[in-house]
């Protein structure tokens, strides 16, 4: 085995360059998590779930606001959620409007009134739907964030097809709003966190080294390393 082992030297530098760049990504990802941010904007109201559609049941309205809650003051800005049934309401200008004329008369943010935050607006009488930003949110946020976050929101709606409005279950879109802009705000990848863990990344590194080294030792294996003259000594041969 002692004549393999140079193979296995592989395995440790896959580790090594693994660890050595997705330790660091998770703690910058985590990075943050502890900080808390203090509200200096006492003009807007305590509601951030304003459910006008009544597509949530009473305890996911309470769970989604103890969420916001936890999350605005980690990362600094108010996150509101408004869910209307309005047909009249068919195009994104109107519903622009609506959002930011909603965001501006409750005067919310997280550090002034109209200042750092964020507004959902989904309008399940049309089928439209605007997110809204200010402060912070507007600077961080640019058109591709929002049409990924949009995206996300939908996809999460899809996945439980079915109920009074097309949807059965509401709550995990909502969720995925919310948990979305706390990671956005706070410089979190979603693609890091969801589609790379740490776990996954270290199982990848050890199937190619192990792969690696199972190649190469079948390839030491098979390789042809004598012949006929191999150990006979040279001018002693003689055939009779």
């Amino acid at each position: 085995m002692a004549r393999y082992f140079k193979h296995f030297w592989i395995f440790f530098v896959i580790v090594i360059v693994v660890c050595g760049v997705c330790v660091p990504i998770k703690i910058a990802m985590s990075k943050g998590d502890g900080v808390t941010y203090t509200r200096t904007n006492h003009e807007a109201p305590k509601e951030r779930v304003f459910d006008y559609a009544d597509v949530l049941s009473d305890g996911e309205e309470e769970q989604l606001r103890a969420l916001i809650a936890e999350k605005e003051v980690q990362c600094g800005c108010d996150i509101v959620l408004v869910t209307i049934n309005e047909p009249e309401l068919n195009t994104e200008q109107e519903l622009m409007v609506y959002a930011d004329d909603f965001y501006d008369h409750n005067q919310f943010g997280f550090d002034k009134a109209c200042g750092d935050g964020c507004l959902y607006l989904d309008n399940w009488g049309s089928g439209y739907y605007w997110f809204s930003t200010c402060g912070r949110c507007e600077a961080k946020y640019s058109s591709e964030m929002i049409d990924s976050l949009t995206t996300g929101i939908n996809d999460e709606l899809v996945e439980d097809y079915e109920g009074p409005y097309g949807y059965e279950y509401f709550y995990d879109a909502y969720e995925y709003y919310v948990e979305t802009v706390y990671r956005n705000m706070n410089g979190h990848s979603a693609a890091l966190q969801v589609d790379h863990p740490l776990l996954i990344s270290l199982g990848v590194a050890l199937l190619v080294a192990i792969i690696y080294v199972l190649v190469g030792v079948s390839h030491t294996k098979a390789k042809i390393t004598t012949n006929d003259l191999t150990y006979v000594k040279a001018g002693t041969h003689v055939f009779h």
